[in-house]
């Protein structure tokens, strides 16, 4: 996680936004392969890649007391960063929060 808002100012003062994709990786969980589609469209490539799901996410999640900490800690740490790159994207980061 980072302070993608200034990221995305910066990358928006040099491209246009029409040239720029962001993705959300929530949606590329639930939604595989319509997400590596819309890529493909973006891009402009053949839209019959497959990317089996397994290779993009093939490492375990973390869990346990310190985990649920730090996620908190996390959480605290960037919600103005939340608020605030709300103006750059065109999907809801409520996924983020909790």
């Amino acid at each position: 996680r980072g302070y993608y808002s200034r990221q995305l100012a910066s990358l928006y003062r040099v491209f246009p936004r029409k040239q720029v994709l962001v993705l959300d990786m929530q949606d590329l969980l639930t939604n595989h392969d319509e997400v590596l589609q819309r890529v493909c469209r973006f891009l402009n490539i053949d839209e019959e890649v497959s990317i089996p799901q397994e290779v993009v996410f093939s490492g375990a999640r973390p869990s346990g007391p310190s985990y649920q900490l730090c996620r908190m800690i996390l959480k605290f740490t960037y919600l103005l960063e939340y608020w605030r790159i709300r103006k750059y994207i065109d999907f809801p980061v409520t996924s983020w929060l909790w």
